[in-house]
């Protein structure tokens, strides 16, 4: 992993939705300190345990959270996407980070340090405000998705999956179907989603049969009466365990 000079960084941080309309003394505090870093595929941003000294905007590329096992077995907590902060939450607590953090693809980042972020937000209130919303949002999606591992079906869960990136993709026309390309590849979108590659392959099969999604390669077009299919899925699913109930009980 490089570093670059923290000039360099300028261009890359006037994306970032933190610093967005804040005053000249509280940006000049961030962009003073912050570095750009290259992380190469397959290398560690951070490690799980390391000190949480800065946190990350991810610029381009994508990086995968994960935490092991003694034994070596891999859970991917989540899936930055470009326009993304890494390790934020970490930096405001003593416990270092809880995870680690690694390239998927060549990435480019820009740490930013604590020092550096504590001085903005204490020459503009409106960051903090902002970084606890960000930390908070991010709260709660985690414990959205920890809920929709236990609670909902493979299907609930591809379904919203998609129905999220669906949202910042534009119809190719006003209300039409959405279509995007997923952003990472199917095993680690399994992973994210805690299902196993089969049984993602399986959903995706049966929500294109029923006509609720078209595939092409990496390419996801959903159709336009999403909920209505969902409510068929739902519905036809309950009638094939009713039926199997059924059966079972007259073979006794």
């Amino acid at each position: 992993m490089s570093k670059e000079d923290a000039p360099r960084a300028d261009s890359l941080l006037e994306r970032l939705p933190l610093l967005a309309g804040l005053s000249a003394p509280a940006r000049q505090a961030v962009l003073a300190h912050a570095q750009r870093r290259l992380v190469d595929r397959g290398a560690a941003l951070y490690r799980e345990g390391d000190p949480a000294l800065a946190f990350h905007y991810l610029a381009t590329g994508k990086i995968k959270r994960v935490v092991c096992s003694a034994e070596g077995a891999e859970k991917v907590i989540d899936l930055v996407l470009p326009g993304e902060t890494i390790g934020l939450s970490e930096v405001f607590a003593a416990s270092g980070f809880a995870c680690r953090a690694e390239a998927l693809e060549p990435s480019t980042v820009v740490e930013i340090g604590l020092p550096a972020l504590e001085q903005a937000m204490a020459r503009d209130p409106r960051l903090s405000r902002r970084i606890i919303t960000v930390i908070a949002n991010r709260n709660t999606g985690l414990v959205r998705d920890i809920a929709a591992s236990h609670f909902h079906s493979a299907c609930r869960r591809v379904l919203d999956y998609l129905r999220h990136l669906a949202e910042s993709a534009a119809p190719a026309e006003p209300g039409g179907p959405a279509s995007f390309v997923l952003p990472v590849r199917k095993h680690l979108l399994a992973a994210q989603l805690g299902l196993s590659p089969e049984t993602l392959s399986r959903v995706f099969r049966d929500l294109s049969e029923v006509g609720l999604i078209s595939v092409a390669g990496p390419r996801i077009t959903l159709a336009r009466d999403l909920d209505l299919h969902a409510s068929v899925i739902g519905e036809s699913r309950r009638r094939v365990l009713a039926g199997a109930r059924s059966a079972g009980h007259a073979g006794r």
